[in-house]
């Protein structure tokens, strides 16, 4: 290789690693933990963001904008579900025609779901099975008895929310 061009190829390579020695230096986020960048104001590319350094400023026709690389603390959210428990509730009819009545989670927690089983003989018809538009911890059902006595049980599985 040619003196001149080894030189060449030497400045090259050292400018390289000065170059990225630069950019592995470079602070961002800052020690603050500040993110530091700057917008472009006027035409063209109106809006461009570009990140710099901490110690930079920014060029001409661009303002600064900063921001947090975290951000600030956000407020306590609501406590969230305890656990889950079942509520049954037996039943048995001795004559027939419809039967209604509501079975309810303990204060303050809430309906998630609900299921009738039906033991003896196994003539009803389920006519309803709902949340309660006014109160969520109650379900209202209504059945109708084809046969009695017929037994079922009302299963209301609840949310413990209490704070």
């Amino acid at each position: 290789m040619k003196p001149m061009k080894r030189v060449a190829v030497i400045v090259v390579a050292v400018m390289a690693a000065i170059a990225i020695g630069g950019i592995a230096w470079a602070s961002i986020p800052g020690p603050d933990g500040v993110i530091h960048g700057c917008y472009k104001t006027s035409n063209p590319a109106t809006g461009s963001v570009i990140v710099i350094d901490h110690t930079a400023s920014c060029p001409s026709g661009f303002a600064p904008l900063n921001w947090n690389q975290t951000g600030p603390q956000g407020p306590q959210g609501p406590s969230g579900v305890l656990g889950f428990y079942t509520i049954s509730d037996e039943r048995t009819g001795t004559s027939t025609g419809n039967i209604g009545s509501a079975t309810l989670c303990n204060i303050g927690d809430v309906a998630t779901g609900a299921g009738i089983h039906i033991y003896e003989h196994g003539q009803m018809d389920v006519q309803s099975l709902e949340p309660s538009p006014t109160d969520s911890r109650t379900l209202t059902w209504q059945v109708w008895l084809y046969a009695a006595p017929t037994s079922w049980r009302v299963s209301l599985q609840c949310a413990d929310v209490t704070p």
